[in-house]
């Protein structure tokens, strides 16, 4: 596991990028296997959660995410920018996805293999108050896969609805990903 450590600057921006998703996606209807009542989160909480774990893949990949051309990370009004948003969300190659738990496993899904993404699994170690979650400035990298090689050996889960989508327990530790940016 890796932890970064964000900025203020970082979680703002992630703060603020996540209202803008979410605000953006309350037109469309979240894919067939997403289910948000299992997370205990709004859709704003989900949003803003997102963007910070892909600010922390970003910066592991060694990108200020601040500074970005969406050609490298749509982080802004994606629906402005949807040719770039069709692949992966990093430089086209690496996708993040936020993890509920340490232990769960990593979440493939078909468009993962058709775009070969090596997919990144970040956790939040957020809490739950009164008044919402707590969100403290790290961001755990738990481990990543190879969708393309990993696919074939993956378990679909209970909760995919329509078969599009598998998971791998087995994670790659972050130190064997090829960076190359």
């Amino acid at each position: 596991m890796t932890t970064i450590e964000l900025t203020a600057e970082e979680m703002a921006f992630a703060g603020k990028i996540g209202f803008y998703r979410d605000y953006e996606n309350k037109q469309r209807s979240n894919i067939a296997d997403y289910d948000t009542k299992r997370f205990n989160l709004t859709s704003l909480q989900a949003h803003r959660l997102g963007v910070m774990c892909e600010v922390a893949v970003g910066k592991f990949l060694g990108l200020d995410m601040l500074k970005q051309p969406p050609e490298v990370w749509t982080g802004f009004v994606v629906s402005e920018h949807y040719e770039f948003n069709k692949g992966p969300d990093i430089l086209n190659r690496f996708e993040v996805r936020r993890a509920n738990v340490r232990t769960s496993p990593i979440p493939l899904r078909k468009k993962d293999l058709e775009y070969s993404a090596q997919v990144v699994q970040v956790y939040v170690p957020y809490t739950q108050t009164a008044d919402g979650i707590s969100v403290p400035t790290q961001c755990e990298l738990l481990g990543w896969s190879d969708s393309v090689e990993d696919w074939p050996k993956a378990e679909t889960p209970s909760w995919s609805k329509n078969g599009q989508a598998r998971v791998v327990h087995n994670k790659r530790p972050m130190s064997d990903l090829e960076v190359m940016v």
